[in-house]
């Protein structure tokens, strides 16, 4: 009887690992169109308030479209010289139950990477009060010795999820840093995501 039920649970674990394995391979191209680049806060977003010199070789994209209808965005721009790392991900999920893990797991890995990688472990001080937005969202400064240098937000909002990871780039004032965020939050309402169209298709 014992043996069954382990033998049960091993499967289990097995078919759950080939099902999730089986969602992502099936991923496919998600078409970045002008609603989705809205919705993300690039670099050149951030010149608009910051004395930044872009470069463009430094931004990368990346967005999947999954079978379950599900979809992410990511974006990332890192420039060691200026000290400047933006990463700003999407997320789409057609259950708002799925919707609430991957808000959760935005938050969890941010606090997680903050704690190993570094010889000074960075501060996390969490400020949810200065900007909220959607049916859930976090806000926080990070700081590394004592120095602020940095900004996270997470937010869901139905079934997406908006993640905003910065460092080098800081706004202290709560109107500010809803002036410098909302526009892309309204931007991720308003967009549908959808699978990239092949060459000659409409």
């Amino acid at each position: 009887m014992v043996i069954g039920l382990i033998v049960a649970a091993v499967l289990g674990v097995i078919g759950l690992v080939a099902f999730v394995a089986f969602i992502m391979l099936s991923a496919s191209d998600l078409e970045i169109s002008d609603e989705i680049r809205a919705a993300v806060l690039t670099v050149e977003d951030a010149e608009k308030w910051f004395e930044i010199e872009t470069k463009e070789n430094l931004e990368e994209w990346d967005a999947e479209r999954y079978l379950d209808g599900s979809a992410q965005v990511y974006y990332f721009y890192k420039d060691e010289e200026q000290s400047i790392y933006i990463n700003c991900n999407l997320t789409y999920e057609p259950k708002q139950s799925d919707a609430f893990m991957a808000y959760g797991i935005e938050w969890g890995g941010l606090k997680l990477t903050s704690r190993v990688g570094y010889d000074d472990p960075i501060k996390i001080d969490e400020q949810s009060d200065l900007f909220e937005w959607g049916d859930a969202s976090r806000f926080a400064f990070q700081s590394i010795d004592g120095e602020t240098n940095g900004m996270a937000f997470v937010a869901r909002k139905d079934g997406k999820v908006f993640f905003l990871d910065l460092w080098g780039i800081v706004l202290e004032d709560a109107d500010e840093i809803e002036e410098f965020i909302l526009p892309h939050l309204e931007a991720l309402e308003r967009a549908t995501f959808r699978k990239k169209s092949r060459e000659g298709e409409t």
